[in-house]
Parts: structure tokens; C-alpha cells; sequence
């Protein structure tokens, strides 16, 4: 992939589906801020992304604004771009 197609890529997309965001847990919500998913999520609404967190143990909670949704089949919105995140 060259630069030039990821620029039109990310210039062009607007809603990008997430899936492998962590919700808060209640007994440690101080962690929120540390973790990767939420600090990326974080930075592309800044840019004006619309980020639509994909989890389905979060279905229904909301983080940043947006609502969890159980899987991507679920999301309304035409969807431009998907990042995974994954346990290491």
C-alpha cells in the first residue's frame, strides 16, 4: 500500500468500527485512561472520526459518547474502516 492511497483512505472515511474496545470496570475505572483501545479511540474522535465500539460483553454500556454494539452486522451506519485490537 502506498502513501498516497492511505492518505485518500483516511481523508475519505468518516465512521470507523472498533472492535476489541474495553469497557470501564467498575471496580477499577482508574485504568480507562492506560488502555490502548480507549486512548486511539480518543484520538481519532479529536479528528472527527466517528468510532462506533464493537464488544460484545459491552452491548448497550456507552464510552466517548457512542454505544456498544454486540458485532459489526449490528452497526447502522456505513462503515469505512475496522480496527481490531486484540489481546497480546
Amino acid at each position: 500500500m502506498n502513501d498516497q492511497l492511505i492518505k485518500k483512505t483516511l481523508s475519505s472515511a468518516k465512521v470507523i468500527a472498533m472492535v476489541g474496545v474495553r469497557s470501564v470496570k467498575k471496580e477499577n475505572s482508574t485504568n480507562i485512561i492506560r488502555r490502548p483501545s480507549i486512548i486511539v479511540m480518543n484520538y481519532l474522535q479529536e479528528f472527527c472520526y466517528k468510532v462506533i465500539p464493537v464488544n460484545p460483553f459491552s452491548v448497550g454500556k456507552k464510552i466517548n459518547g457512542e454505544t456498544f454494539v454486540e458485532k459489526m452486522g449490528h452497526i447502522t451506519d456505513s462503515i469505512d474502516i475496522v480496527y481490531v485490537f486484540r489481546p497480546s
